[in-house]
C-alpha cells in the first residue's frame, strides 16, 4: 500500500520506492517527478529540469529529451501496467501520474 499522490489516501499498490526497483535510472526520475505533482500535470520544462538537473549543460538537445520522455514514459508503462500504474500525457499541460485502482 501507498498514499495516492493527489488526495493522499492510502492505494493497493506497492510503495514508490518498491515500483521504482523495477526501472532505470532515467524512468525512476521521472517517476519520482511526476508523483511530486501529486497527480496534477507536470510541464515538460519542470520535467526536463529535473531529468537533466546533474548536467551544467542543462542536457541535450530539446528534441532528443522528448525522444528520451517519450521512451521513459513508455518504458514506466510497460513495466508497471501489472501495479496499476502508468504515466500519462495530459493534453498540452504535462504529464502526470495515474492510479488504476482495482474494481470491488
Amino acid at each position: 500500500m501507498t498514499d495516492c499522490p493527489l488526495c493522499r489516501q492510502p492505494v493497493p499498490i506497492s510503495p514508490l520506492d518498491v515500483l521504482c526497483l523495477e526501472l532505470t535510472e532515467m524512468q525512476d526520475d521521472l517517476l519520482r517527478c511526476l508523483w511530486e505533482g501529486g497527480g496534477r500535470p507536470v510541464t515538460t520544462p519542470v520535467i526536463f529540469d529535473a531529468l537533466w538537473a546533474w548536467d551544467p549543460e542543462g542536457g541535450p538537445s530539446v528534441t532528443k529529451m522528448y525522444r528520451v520522455l517519450a521512451e521513459a514514459v513508455d518504458g514506466i508503462n510497460a513495466r508497471l501496467a501489472a501495479h496499476g500504474v502508468s504515466v500519462q500525457q495530459d493534453g498540452k499541460r504535462g504529464y502526470r501520474v495515474r492510479i488504476a485502482l482495482p474494481v470491488a
